[in-house]
Formats: structure tokens, sequence, C-alpha cells
């Protein structure tokens, strides 16, 4: 089974299935995208940046 989430890639700007890299960095299943996830002090994600399109 394969871990990943639904969320608003901000690199092709859809809503695409994003799986996991390593504990901060996330691909995007449309366009490939990495992403860093940023969480906030109670640990939930609020913000997605592209490192690499």
């Amino acid at each position: 089974m394969s871990l990943f989430v639904i969320f608003d890639c901000p690199a092709c700007e859809c809503v695409e299935k994003l799986t996991p890299v390593d504990d901060e960095i996330w691909n995007c299943g449309g366009c490939g995208a990495k992403l860093r996830e940023h969480r906030d002090q109670a640990g939930a994600t609020v913000d997605l940046t592209v490192v690499e399109a």
C-alpha cells in the first residue's frame, strides 16, 4: 500500500495526488514537481512550495 494525499499543487495549480519522498518533500502525480511541506507548530500542513518543477 502506498501513502498519498490529494492536495492543490502550487506548480501545476491542479488538485493532484502527492506521494512522499521524505519527511518534508512530496512529488506531484500530475506534473512531477517536487514540493516542500511547511507545517505550523501543531504539526498541521499549512503550505507547499515548489522545490523543483
